[in-house]
């Protein structure tokens, strides 16, 4: 493990902060692997069985660990992030973010022409990007560290879940109504739902 030492303290580290239960680790050329570890259990649990190098893991999603985390790190290598702030976004910020996206629904009901269009959806977009990740980067923030991985897995459960039923919902309506109607309907939900989210947690804060 000569050279590697840095790295195998980075996963114990991480394994003893509760990041992750378990890792795996190989480095190597086109010859040979230069370096292979186990380190952690498989879960948080007391009697959890121990990780082997040969233990499988789910690759679900390789860019993000390939090429997402590869850009971060030259990213905060040069300075041009940091990984010292852990703040979450406001709820305010969330909210905001959260009837710009759905208002940018009915605006695009309303509009019938192809410029403002691109214009209207690069704005929706980028927008709805920010609820997104906002909401994720929150939770995990606020999540204790033993249930972050049940409760983001959770919230990928619901999120994932909900597109079948919403594209069905849209799909039917823009084959009956049209698209504007589609836009217009999914626009006044969301701004519904939300209104009704934050009513419920101004009471919830005056009762407390």
């Amino acid at each position: 493990m000569s050279g590697f030492a840095a790295a195998r303290r980075v996963l114990e580290n991480a394994i003893g902060s509760r990041v992750f239960p378990a890792a795996t680790a190989e480095v190597g050329d086109s010859a040979d692997a230069l370096w292979k570890d186990a380190l952690g259990t498989l879960t948080f649990d007391a009697d959890a069985r121990e990780t082997r190098v040969d233990t499988r893991f789910d690759l679900a999603s390789l860019t993000k660990v390939i090429a997402t985390a590869t850009a971060m790190m030259d990213c905060v290598s040069s300075g041009a992030l940091t990984l010292g702030a852990l703040r979450a976004p406001s709820l305010s910020l969330l909210f905001v973010t959260g009837f710009l996206s759905c208002a940018g629904l009915v605006v695009m009901s309303l509009v019938d022409r192809f410029g403002v269009a691109a214009v209207a959806l690069f704005a929706l977009g980028w927008i709805s990007v920010m609820v997104v990740a906002g909401c994720q980067v929150a939770l995990q923030l606020a999540a204790p560290d033993r249930l972050r991985g049940r409760i983001m897995s959770l919230h990928t459960f619901i999120y994932g879940g909900v597109f079948p039923f919403g594209a069905f919902t849209i799909g039917s309506i823009s084959e009956h109504w049209g698209v504007s109607w589609a836009f217009r309907v999914a626009g006044l939900f969301g701004l519904g739902g939300l209104s009704l989210v934050v009513a419920w947690w101004r009471l919830r804060a005056r009762g407390a």
